[in-house]
């Protein structure tokens, strides 16, 4: 019974390849389902228990909790994918942690330069897409190529602002199958809730240039659904974390007079010696609006929030 039921699975396939064309050459796609809005529930590790080398060969990441079954988005919508991708997470009271496992059947085609910040999207690349308000409004787009190259953007519905530089840190390593990467991301990196659980929408990407461009992704994105957003995945279990405050410098050329000025209000005298000391308990104690101050002839706008 066993036998005849395979048959008529690989007999279904090949109806469907000649009526289709969807057949891929790695798995049943016949078989294939797509995460739709996937859930993935995190547990905390011990602080300090990864090292960010790019090798996830620490035991925390033994027992992170993985994202998997990536689909093909482009060019195919929503189709089982060439290559599978594996995604491990965990955090600790400092940094949230992905593990990237890229596998690939064609290591020799694997596109990766060592280059500056944000200039690795033509090679392979991978990471998260995160929205830690789950307001579909704005999101972190965070990614790295398998040589641990950075790039990062800001996702809002206008669209994507390449200027954006986050600290993260990351490490990628190349194996004869695979490709693999770490990525830590300090929750002082990020702005989210303040409140002791936390539910964020959550994307994971991947691109694989080759012959064609091919870009997966974890969770099913519909070409019908311009709300990006919306068809991402749920991140749950992050608990008692604290975000940043979004610290942003801008040099400006106008003059500025010799203060700090907050809310219309001066809180502190110009440049002098202890400034360095007293700015930092001021922006510690800042929330959301700006503050704008002029050091030794230069002019920095500082905006918090």
């Amino acid at each position: 019974m066993v036998k005849i039921f395979a048959q008529v699975l690989v007999l279904s396939a090949i109806i469907s390849h000649i009526l289709f064309g969807q057949i891929k050459t790695t798995g049943d796609s016949s078989l294939f389902v797509p995460n739709i809005n996937p859930v993935i529930n995190i547990s905390h590790c011990a602080g300090n228990s990864i090292i960010i080398d790019g090798k996830l060969n620490e035991d925390a990441w033994k027992n992170a909790v993985k994202a998997e079954n990536f689909v093909e988005i482009e060019p195919g919508d929503n189709i089982k994918p060439p290559v599978e991708t594996e995604v491990l997470i965990t955090f600790d009271n400092d940094n949230l942690y992905f593990g990237f496992i890229c596998y690939d059947s064609e290591m020799n085609k694997l596109v990766s330069n060592y280059c500056d910040r944000d200039k690795m999207f033509n090679d392979d690349w991978v990471g998260p897409i995160i929205d830690p308000f789950g307001d579909n409004k704005k999101a972190y787009e965070i990614f790295v190529n398998p040589y641990g190259i950075q790039g990062d953007l800001i996702w809002t519905k206008q669209g994507e602002n390449s200027s954006y530089d986050m600290i993260f840190y990351s490490e990628a390593k190349i194996y004869k199958d695979k490709w693999t990467a770490e990525i830590a991301i300090p929750f002082k990196s990020l702005s989210f809730p303040d409140k002791d659980n936390h539910d964020w929408k959550l994307h994971f990407i991947r691109t694989r240039p080759r012959e064609t461009r091919t870009q997966m992704s974890w969770a099913k994105i519909s070409r019908d659904n311009p709300a990006f957003l919306t068809q991402a995945g749920i991140l749950k279990g992050i608990k008692k974390v604290k975000g940043g405050k979004n610290l942003e410098i801008l040099i400006l050329t106008g003059v500025i007079p010799d203060m700090i000025t907050y809310l219309g209000n001066t809180v502190m005298g110009g440049a002098h010696k202890g400034m360095h000391a007293q700015f930092n308990h001021l922006v510690e104690n800042l929330n959301d609006r700006a503050v704008f101050f002029k050091p030794d002839g230069l002019c920095p706008g500082l905006f918090i929030g």
